[in-house]
């Protein structure tokens, strides 16, 4: 008997159908398996830590991108170590969907950039509706050049709902305006901003709006606006 007889090639036709078919459903279970499960917080940091370590920029920049918030986190974190490199990565991730993502830029930003270019998104961060992305924009804003253009938006902040976000602000706005707004004066003693006031009480009320008049007059705003344009803080001494 030979294959191409009647008989045998229709055992051929089912064996091969059975066989198409067999691939088909393999397929079709392998595809609908669920991808490579997230990585925790430590793995994350860990595969990230060892890209910084090999120098694979790229590598990072591709994790930054990518659908599991830890690893974005994480690969940002890791972005500052390649310097003026890092500056676009980290600028994208600024207005990433995830907040902790978001928060995490922020904070590495100034390792890279004090430039005044921050200034629009630093801003706009100190209103996110995040606490800790507010948070992260409010410390920011004293490591920038033009700082005195954020500081309205961080006087508004310490009226924040969240005291992390306020105690913050508060440190931030003191590197910038070189005053304590936490300092108790003898001679006024309810002219020291107080991070647990309630926003509304006397003291907080008053605080207020002696901060505000001391930051119109344009003495100090002009004296403030000319140094922050060339100038930036360089970190606590």
């Amino acid at each position: 008997m030979q294959w191409f007889e009647p008989e045998n090639r229709t055992r051929l036709f089912l064996i091969g159908g059975g066989g198409l078919a067999l691939v088909l459903v393999v397929g079709i279970i392998y595809l609908s398996m669920p991808g490579e499960p997230p990585l925790d917080q430590n793995e994350a940091v860990a595969r990230m830590t060892k890209y910084r370590q090999l120098g694979n920029l790229d590598a990072l920049v591709q994790a930054s991108q990518g659908s599991d918030a830890q690893v974005k986190a994480a690969a940002v974190q890791q972005l500052p170590y390649f310097g003026q490199r890092a500056v676009e990565p980290i600028r994208r991730a600024v207005n990433d969907s995830n907040p902790s993502v978001r928060a995490t830029a922020i904070r590495s930003y100034p390792l890279v950039d004090h430039s005044a270019a921050s200034l629009p998104w630093l801003k706009a961060a100190m209103a996110d509706p995040t606490p800790e992305v507010a948070k992260a924009a409010s410390a920011a804003a004293s490591q920038t050049q033009g700082a005195w253009e954020l500081v309205p938006a961080l006087i508004a902040n310490l009226d924040h709902k969240d005291r992390e976000v306020r105690q913050a602000t508060v440190l931030s706005l003191e590197q910038i305006l070189g005053i304590s707004l936490t300092k108790p004066n003898p001679k006024q003693p309810n002219a020291a901003y107080r991070v647990n006031d309630p926003a509304g009480s006397p003291n907080h009320t008053e605080v207020m709006a002696r901060l505000r008049q001391w930051t119109a007059r344009p003495e100090v705003s002009s004296h403030l606006k000319d140094y922050w344009a060339t100038h930036e803080w360089k970190g606590p001494k």
